[in-house]
């Protein structure tokens, strides 16, 4: 099976060879066979043409979906520019580390609130239960 352009590539050779054909001697080529040549031609060149509004429209259509997907892309960098803005964080959840200097246990432990410190224990207390509860039904089995 020959590609599409191979197909473009002899017809357009024909062409060229139909028209050396004429140049040399135009009463040589049987009236038949110019005819026959004629409508190939120009069914070949509508064919072309066809081939060519439908490529256009396609593309016409993926520089439209571009278009929208780009400004989609853009509300939600504005969005996320401002989340970031407003809350520090980035979009995936970090926290920049150009602000954040680093603290030692001791010194979180130190302006701990009694709500942080019901909460920790708790879980704490989950940690021990979860990995005794893991312990006991691997002995189990």
């Amino acid at each position: 099976i020959r590609s599409q352009t191979q197909q473009d590539e002899e017809q357009m050779r024909q062409v060229a060879e139909f028209n050396q054909k004429q140049d040399r001697n135009p009463r040589g080529i049987r009236a038949e066979d110019a005819l026959d040549t004629k409508l190939r031609l120009e069914s070949t060149v509508r064919i072309v043409e066809k081939r060519n509004r439908i490529l256009q429209k396609e593309v016409s259509g993926k520089e439209k979906q571009v278009k929208d997907a780009t400004k989609r892309y853009s509300k939600i960098k504005v969005e996320s520019d401002k989340l970031t803005e407003t809350t520090g964080y980035t979009a995936d959840g970090r926290m920049p580390t150009t602000d954040v200097e680093a603290v030692s246990y001791t010194h979180l432990r130190a302006h701990e609130t009694p709500e942080h410190l019901v909460c920790r224990l708790l879980l704490e207390k989950k940690k021990t239960t979860t990995t005794y509860t893991l312990t006991h039904s691997i002995f189990r089995i």
